[in-house]
C-alpha cells in the first residue's frame, strides 16, 4: 500500500498521500526497512483533536503530512501542544496493534515546512504502545518559520529533567516517531507539514 515516493528496502521518502507505510512484510519494497504502519494527528483535546477529531484521519492527502492549531499559556500544562506522528511497526486494520519496530533504520532524517508560531518544537520516539500519561524522550529544536531539515535518530532522544521516571523511560523499544508544537508556554497559531521522513 505505499505511494507517493520512492520507497524501497534501502529506505526512500515515506510520505505519501495515502497516509500509509509499507503493507506486505513479506515483500521488501512494501515494507521500507521494516516500518509498516499510519501517519496520523493527535493533541491535548484543547487546542486541536477535541473530541477525537483526530481518530482515524488521513493528515497527508496533499502529499504532504500536515497539521494545524492553537497554543496558549498554561501553568498547568493541560494544553501542552499538539502532534503529528508516524506509527513503525503497526498491523493496521479496524482494531490494529502496534509493536516495538524491530527493523534496521535508527535514524529519520525530516523535512518540516511552515510555521509553528513562536513555538518550539519535539522530535522523539514513543516508548511503549500506549503513551497515556506519558512524555516520550524528545530532542527540542527552535520555533520554525519557513523550513527546517535534520537528521534525529533513536540514540539523539533523551526524557526532560521535568517528568518523573514514572512518566517518561528510555525502553530501547521504539513504536513511534512523533513530531509535536509544544503548548503552554505562550500563545500562537501554528501549521506544519511533514514534507519528507527518510529512515536509515
Amino acid at each position: 500500500m505505499a505511494g507517493g515516493g520512492p520507497i524501497t528496502d534501502q529506505g526512500g521518502n515515506l510520505v505519501n498521500a495515502e497516509g500509509w507505510v509499507g503493507g506486505d512484510p513479506e515483500d521488501a519494497s512494501d515494507n521500507p526497512l521494516g516500518i509498516q504502519g499510519a501517519f496520523y494527528t493527535y493533541g491535548d483535546g484543547l487546542r486541536c483533536c477535541q473530541d477525537g477529531a483526530c481518530e482515524g484521519t488521513n493528515p497527508c492527502t496533499t502529499g504532504s503530512c500536515c497539521f494545524s492549531g492553537s497554543t496558549v499559556v498554561d501553568g498547568e500544562y493541560l494544553a501542552w501542544g499538539c502532534g503529528l506522528g508516524l506509527e513503525l511497526n503497526s498491523t493496521g486494520g479496524d482494531i490494529p496493534v502496534k509493536s516495538a519496530y524491530a527493523g534496521d533504520a535508527t535514524c529519520f532524517a525530516v523535512s518540516v515546512s511552515g510555521d509553528s508560531g513562536g513555538n518550539s518544537v519535539r522530535i522523539g520516539f514513543t516508548q511503549a504502545a500506549d503513551t497515556t500519561d506519558q512524555v516520550s524522550p524528545f530532542v527540542q529544536i527552535p520555533s520554525i518559520s519557513g523550513n527546517w531539515s535534520g537528521t534525529v535518530c533513536f540514540a539523539d532522544v533523551s526524557c526532560p529533567t521535568w517528568a518523573s521516571e514514572e512518566r517518561c523511560r528510555l525502553t530501547g523499544e521504539n513504536y513511534d516517531l512523533q513530531i509535536q508544537v509544544v503548548g503552554g508556554e505562550r500563545e500562537g497559531t501554528f501549521e506544519l507539514c511533514v514534507d519528507s521522513v527518510v529512515p536509515s
